[in-house]
C-alpha cells in the first residue's frame, strides 16, 4: 500500500488493512476519518503484532522442536517449524511457556517477506538470529533482534541426518560441477563444518552408457571433483572418502534421459559419527 500508511503493519495500534480502498483519497483525509471509524479499525487488527524493540525479545528461549518432517528443511537450511515453548528467560508479548508455536526465519527488515531459506543452518543449541517470527495461536510476534536460544537436541538431530546432504547430479559423460551443483556442495560443507566428527563416503554412480570399466573410472573422477571442491571450502581430507560404483546401483529405472539424469549422480554417506 502507497502512502503514508505504507509501512502500516508494523504499528499495534492501527493497520488500517480495511482502508485500502480509500488510499487514493491522500493521507490527509485519511487521518481526518480515523476518529470515525476507530472502534470498527480495532476490533479488526489483524491477530499479529510486532516487537519493535530487542527489550521486547527474550533473553533466551528453549524450544522443543515438535515438527521433524524433511519438508521444514530446505537446503540444509531451517526455513520453518514447529515448536513448543519450553522455558523463557523475559516474558514477551503474546509469549508463554508451554504454548505451541511456529518459527519461521526471514530478512531482518521485511517480516511480510520471510518465505525463503533461513540465514542460518540450525544448530545443535544456543543459536542467535537476526530476525525470527514467531507464530503464536493467532498471533504473530515479530522480534527484530533476537536473543540466544536453543531447540531440545534429541529431535533436532533429526532435522539434520545425513540424508539431508545434498546429492550431486552431473552432466552426461562429464565431471565438472555446474553452478547449481557448487551451491549445493556449499550447503553441504556447511553442515559437515558444523558436525566436524563426521567422516562422509563420496560415491560415484553413472548411467548405464558406456563400458562398466569406463564408467567406473568417469564415476572416480566424479567422486574426485566433489572431493576436491569440499576441499577447496576448507574441510580436512581425512574427513572424506571416495568410491565409485559406475553403473551399479541406478537411482532410477529405465532407459530414458530423465532415468539417465537421476543416476549420473555423487551420493553424501556418513559413516561415522
Amino acid at each position: 500500500m502507497s502512502g503514508c500508511f505504507h509501512d502500516h503493519r508494523r504499528y499495534k495500534e492501527f493497520p488500517m488493512s480495511r482502508l485500502k480502498h480509500i488510499a487514493n483519497i491522500g493521507c490527509w483525509s485519511v487521518i481526518l476519518i480515523v476518529s470515525i471509524f476507530a472502534t470498527q479499525a480495532t476490533a479488526e487488527l489483524p491477530p499479529y503484532a510486532y516487537a519493535e524493540s530487542q527489550q521486547d525479545s527474550p533473553e533466551k528461549l528453549v524450544v522443543k522442536v515438535l515438527s521433524t518432517s524433511r519438508e521444514d528443511v530446505e537446503d540444509g537450511l531451517l526455513v520453518e517449524m514447529q515448536a513448543q515453548v519450553m522455558s523463557i528467560a523475559r516474558t514477551a508479548s503474546g509469549l508463554s511457556e508451554g504454548d505451541v508455536i511456529t518459527i519461521v526465519y526471514g530478512q531482518k527488515n521485511n517480516p511480510d517477506g520471510m518465505v525463503g531459506p533461513g540465514p542460518i543452518p540450525l544448530l545443535r543449541e544456543g543459536i542467535t538470529s537476526p530476525a525470527f517470527l514467531i507464530f503464536n495461536k493467532n498471533k504473530a510476534v515479530y522480534y527484530p533482534s533476537a536473543g540466544s536460544f536453543s531447540f531440545d537436541d534429541d529431535v533436532t538431530y533429526l532435522l539434520l541426518e545425513p540424508s539431508d546432504l545434498q546429492t550431486v547430479y552431473f552432466d552426461y559423460n562429464s565431471a565438472a560441477l555446474s553452478v547449481k551443483e557448487r551451491e549445493k556442495l556449499q550447503e553441504n560443507a556447511k553442515i559437515l563444518k558444523l558436525y566436524n566428527d563426521w567422516v562422509v563416503e563420496l560415491s560415484g554412480h553413472t548411467d548405464e552408457r558406456g563400458t562398466a570399466e569406463y564408467n567406473l573410472s568417469l564415476g572416480e573422477r566424479m567422486a574426485d571433483m566433489v572431493k576436491n571442491y569440499l576441499l577447496a571450502l576448507g574441510l580436512p581430507n581425512k574427513r572424506l572418502k571416495t568410491i565409485s560404483y559406475g553403473e551399479e546401483f541406478p537411482a532410477a529405472a529405465g532407459h530414458t534421459e530423465e532415468a539417465w539424469a537421476k543416476n549420473r549422480r555423487v551420493e553424501f554417506k556418513v559413516v561415522k559419527k
